[in-house]
Formats: structure tokens, sequence, C-alpha cells
């Protein structure tokens, strides 16, 4: 039996066993489940969960470079596919790991014998097999589901029979859980001896950040130091300052020498502010964050990616700021630019003279202006409701429902934005979908712009200031989360999005923590719950994305703090979902 195969049989065995376990909970009650196991059943079925979606897709990485898209959706999806016995396809496997197939073989080989101990420690349905591999494991207990919308897979022909182990059972769930390790560590060098000895290859390169996500991290709290001082000099009303979200990302290109390289130049936001004098008017400005010697800046030609901010000021409450990419020609230096002390003043007074104001930040957070900048169109306008409030309003008749290129694109700019303002006085710690905003497009007021979310901050007047030289923001930040927690809410973020539901509507009463409140853990389970309902609604770019979200949030060592760690999410959530975006609008064959 050749690896491959061996591979595909443990990929049908894990959920077997989960079925299994899902199958005996739902034939006990509650009472007796909770005497004899306690918790025991539900993390033991937990953590096989999250060992076959690990297997999952480290097998999915390993075959992405040997199968076409076609062919790997129906391995993945039947275990029992003839794909699974090519010898072609083996032939190919063992080619491309070249002297390392010897060490996977053996590795598959332990996880293929630790599913059979599992059978065996949990006497699932005891009965004499007359062959020891799994293929006559899984044809003597189960058989394919008729029952699409079911959570299992299998069905069962007789009532399961169950024993618990718990010290038998803890050994091999440790020891799947570490082969599992050791496998996606030695697929994951096996691909980079690969990529650095291949001239070509299927997988192309990945997309990325226009700009480093240091740089944009970095940008964005300059951009809100600069408006809680220059916001000071108004002294009539409070200002609410909304950074537009942006994915910022760029597609990889597919020929040699096209790599794009990032600009070593200075960022440049568009902000848009709405006319005091008439509310349903939008006065544009743009900011330029210089990074260099005041003395040297030369602020002269055009840029091709760079961040954008909106900023809007109604006429007698505040201003509403978003933020968007702007690449416009500066017509003076950096050092004969005029001090702006009062921004509020400033573009007031502007606001008939120049159709877009220009200003600069320098390097020692010094605002400069103005410059009539090219024009850029105004900005919708209209009622604001958070990402919450979107899930519920995509179902109702007063809104136009969303398309699935929006839902595309809003899955890509929220995870990506997350990623970018993680612990910048914008986001702050905490990722929440009621602190996601959006209005309604210009020329429909019946339809949602969704392709332009944002955040808001207020920035108080100044009977509200401290004796701080920056203006407080908001109330007290609470107390900051586990940062793998933010990735779990991004899962469910990007489920919600692509399934037009809620998390709320999916839970069940065994879903909720202590006090019947929900927890990390319940929604975990929730969110599993519904993939798998789900999946064959889902594409692999959405599944596996959600899926390496949820994975990190399990994982006591996930660290958003560092940089290795967002950059990580952008390589394994946000660039895939661009990649299908593309597929989306333009075919495989682009």
């Amino acid at each position: 039996m050749s690896g491959l195969e061996v591979a595909g049989l443990v990929l049908g065995a894990l959920p077997l066993v989960i079925t299994a376990l899902e199958h005996y909970e739902s034939s006990i009650d509650h009472a007796k489940a909770f005497y004899k196991y306690e918790y025991e059943l539900e993390r033991t079925m937990s953590e096989l969960w999250m060992e076959h979606l690990n297997y999952d897709m480290t097998l999915k990485t390993l075959l992405m470079g040997i199968t076409s898209p076609l062919e790997l959706e129906e391995m993945m999806n039947q275990p029992d596919s003839p794909l699974w016995k090519s010898n072609e396809l083996a032939a190919e496997l063992q080619d491309k790991l070249g002297v390392a197939y010897n060490a996977y073989l053996h590795i598959i080989k332990q996880m293929e014998k630790q599913v059979k101990d599992l059978f065996n420690a949990l006497s699932i349905d005891r009965q004499p097999l007359n062959a020891d591999d799994l293929e006559s494991l899984i044809k003597a207990v189960g058989q394919p589901a008729v029952n699409r919308n079911s959570i299992s897979k299998f069905e069962f022909r007789r009532r399961v029979k169950f024993t618990w182990n718990k010290k038998k059972i803890t050994r091999l769930l440790g020891e799947v859980e570490d082969c599992n390790k050791r496998l996606e560590l030695f697929i994951e060098k096996a691909e980079k001896m690969n990529q650095s000895t291949a001239t070509t290859g299927k997988s192309g390169p990945k997309s990325t950040l226009a700009i480093p996500l240091q740089m944009i991290h970095d940008y964005a709290g300059r951009l809100h130091d600069v408006f809680s001082r220059a916001l000071n000099g108004c002294t009539q009303h409070s200002h609410h300052a909304s950074l537009l979200l942006e994915h910022r990302m760029i597609r990889a290109q597919k020929k040699k020498g096209l790599k794009h390289v990032a600009k070593d130049e200075d960022q440049t936001f568009l902000v848009s502010f709405q006319s005091p004098s008439n509310p349903k008017a939008w006065h544009n400005a743009e900011i330029q964050i210089s990074k260099g010697d005041n003395s040297q800046a030369n602020l002269l030609g055009p840029r091709a990616t760079q961040p954008k901010v909106k900023f809007a000021m109604p006429p007698s409450v505040g201003g509403n700021v978003v933020a968007t990419l702007s690449t416009p020609p500066v017509p003076l230096p950096l050092a004969q630019a005029h001090i702006i002390s009062d921004l509020c003043s400033t573009l007031q007074s502007r606001e008939k003279q120049l159709t877009c104001s220009g200003f600069w930040l320098d390097i020692q957070g010094i605002l400069r202006g103005t410059y009539q900048a090219p024009d850029r169109p105004s900005r919708p306008t209209g009622a604001i409701i958070t990402l919450e409030d979107l899930l519920v309003a995509s179902k109702s008749a007063e809104w136009k429902p969303l398309t699935q290129e929006d839902r595309h694109v809003l899955a890509i700019t929220l995870s990506s934005s997350f990623l970018q303002l993680h612990k910048t006085p914008w986001l702050g710690n905490k990722w929440d979908k009621k602190a996601i905003f959006f209005s309604r497009t210009a020329n429909d007021q019946h339809r949602i712009d969704v392709r332009h979310p944002f955040i808001t901050k207020t920035y108080a007047a100044p009977t509200h200031l401290t004796t701080s030289a920056t203006i407080p923001l908001s109330t007290a930040t609470p107390a900051a989360p586990r940062d793998n927690t933010n990735l779990l809410t991004l899962a469910q973020i990007l489920l919600e999005v692509h399934l037009k539901d809620r998390l709320e509507n999916k839970r069940r009463d065994d879903d909720l923590g202590p006090d019947d409140v929900p927890n990390a853990a319940g929604d975990l389970q929730t969110l599993q719950r519904w993939i798998m309902e789900q999946q064959e609604n889902l594409s692999f770019e959405l599944k596996d994305a959600v899926l390496y979200c949820m994975k990190c949030s399990i994982d006591p060592t996930t660290d958003l703090g560092d940089l290795g760690v967002r950059q990580g999410v952008v390589d394994s959530v946000v660039a895939p979902l661009l990649e299908e975006l593309y597929t989306f609008r333009e075919g495989h064959d682009r």
C-alpha cells in the first residue's frame, strides 16, 4: 500500500471516530453523560476534531503541488476516491519528497496505527476484523452518509458500543498530536527545499501587502497622533475620526521579473470632510507622511501604493474622518510648507479655495500645508450601521442583498485591516464587530457600501481635555484578552460574512458556558459544527482560512503582538482569499 493511500485512509478514519462519539453522545441523556464522563467526552471530540483539521490542512499542502484543483477537491472530500490509489500520483509524491519519502511514510503509518488503536480503545462496534488495515475497519463499521445535511460523515448500521479508558485515550490523543506536528514540520521543510531548488512551480508567488505590515502600523499611529494634536484648536465641538479599512494587498505576479518592489517613499493619506455649509457636499484633503529630513524632502511624483484616509465634519456636531489610498504629485518641498496648528480651522477656511487640500506630516509629527492636491471623488454618506447590524440588515427587505464579490472583498478587507491596526489607537487590543461601521452608498440609499468599512474614534473638544498633550480618544480600554481569542473572532466573522448568518443563530444550549453565558470554548464548538454542516458551501480557500484562525486561537503560544505571527496570518488567510477573489473575477486561466 502506497504512502498516498495510507494518508487517505487516515483522513477518512479520523472523522469516523468523531462521528462514533457524536453518535454515542446523542444516544444518552445529558445527566448520564455528565455523571459517567463529565467533560471528557466533549473534550475528546473537540481534540480529535482539531487534530483532524490539522491533518486535513497539512495533507492538502502536500497534495497541492501534485494534483489539479479538481483532483484535490475530490480527494479531500472523498477519502474513498480512486485517486488515493493512483500509482501516478503516488509516484509524483515520492518524487516530490525524494529521500525524505521514507520518513514521511513512517509518520503516516504511525498515524494509521494510532487511529486503529483509538477504535480499539473506544471499543467502537466490537466485531472480529479479518484485516488489520483501516480500509477494512472503515468498511466494517460505517458507510457514507446519505443525508448531506447531517453533521456526521457516516451512518452506523447498529447502535455504537462504547467504553472509556481515559488513560489510554489521553495517551493516544497525545501521540496523534505529536505525529501531526512532526508531519506538519516535515512537510513545511520539504516545501521550502522545493522552493529553493525549483525554477518554476505550480503554486506561484504569494500575494502580500504593498508595504510592510509594521510600516502601516506605525503610520496609523502617527496619523492618530496628528489628529489628536491638530484638532485641539477647535473650541466648538468634538470630532469623530473614522479610518477607512483597506486590505492594501498586491497580487503576486506570475511572470519572472515583475515582482512588486515597495518604494521607500512618503505615504499619502486622503481625507474627506463633510462641508459645514452643505452637508451633502464632501471636501477632500490629503496628508502625506514624510520619513526623511525636512530640508531634503522633495514630494514630487505619484505614488503607486499609498494608504488613504477619509475625513468628514458634520456642521454642528463634529467631524467624521475616513481614510483612502492616494498617489498625487506634490508641488512644494516640505521645508517650505506652513505649520498647521489648528486643523479644524484650516480645513474650513480652505473649503472654498481648494477642491482638495493637501498637507504634509513630517517625521517630528508637525503638520504642514496647504496646497492644491488632485481632486478625488466624494465618498458616500448616509445612515451608519455596524458590522454586527450589517449581518442582520443584509437579509432585510429594506436593503439590497450583498453580492458574492462584495462578500469576498469585505472578508479580505476586514482580515487584513485587523492585522494592520492591531494594538494601534484605532483598534486597540480587541477585535469587535461593533467597532466596524458602514454607510449607505451615495447613489442608492437601499444599498450598504461594504467596500468602504471604517473605524471611528472621538477627539473631544477642549472642555473635555486633560492636561496631557494628547487628547484621549475614548474611555479606558478594558483589560486586553488573549491575542488568540481575536483570531477566533476573525474565524467567526469570515464564516458569517460568507454564509449570510450569525454565530448567535447557530448556538445550542450545550454551547453555552456557566450561567448560560457564551464563551470561547463554546463558540469554537459552534464553529466546528457550522463548518461541518456547510462544508459543501465553503470554498477550499475560505475553509482553510477559517480553520487556520481556529487552529491559532487554541494555540497558547499565539501572540499577535509578534509581527511574524501577524504576517503568518496575512500569508495563510488574506493572501489565499485574495487569490480566490481574482479567480472569481477572472477565471483560472488569468
